[in-house]
């Protein structure tokens, strides 16, 4: 659960550093503004199950915390409408906790992996952005490029290992309970 729940963190703080890896590499210019658009689908669908998957230990923290969330939802004209039919109702309870799984266990993943796929199709057929230079040879993608990111990879798993040992696993406190307020919202 601790692995979970710093890996879903680092990847919410991982996507707009890429973001602007890739306004920076004007990597969403002509013939990419496809694959830029479906990056920028991706980000939502993460924070959507970043949302979803805030609730679902249905702890004081996670339940005030989607409680703001979806009360915002209502802020706009018709948000009432959209806040119950995510909720579940007008109160939160096993309804909200229900939808908030499908989401973040079926639909939302689902989404994901269509969208990543479409994501890698057009970069298989675009390639790469990054401008050629003398001092540096052209290189494949496979094996170099791979390798290099798996060893990323395995670097941030290494640091989520020690940051899930070092802090004891994820945060977990009291059961929610709506009607005591949640005394770590302070203004």
């Amino acid at each position: 659960r601790g692995v979970h729940h710093y890996m879903a963190q680092a990847m919410v703080v991982l996507l707009p550093v890429h973001l602007l890896q890739v306004v920076l590499c004007r990597a969403y210019v002509a013939p990419r503004e496809i694959n830029y658009w479906l990056g920028l689908v991706l980000m939502l669908i993460v924070l959507g199950l970043g949302l979803t998957g805030y609730l679902l230990p249905w702890d004081q923290k996670g339940y005030w915390a989607t409680k703001v969330a979806t009360e915002l939802m209502s802020l706009p004209p018709g948000g009432g409408t959209i806040q119950k039919l995510v909720v579940g109702g007008s109160e939160y309870g096993h309804f909200t906790l229900t939808r908030f799984f499908a989401l973040h266990a079926g639909l939302l993943p689902a989404l994901f992996v269509g969208v990543l796929a479409l994501h890698l199709a057009m970069f298989r057929k675009h390639g790469i952005t990054s401008e050629s230079s003398p001092k540096r040879p052209d290189q494949y993608f496979w094996p170099q490029q791979v390798l290099k990111d798996g060893v990323a990879c395995l670097v941030l798993f290494a640091v989520v290992l020690v940051i899930v040992c070092w802090r004891g696993g994820a945060e977990l406190t009291g059961p929610a309970e709506p009607t005591e307020g949640y005394k770590a919202a302070r203004p």
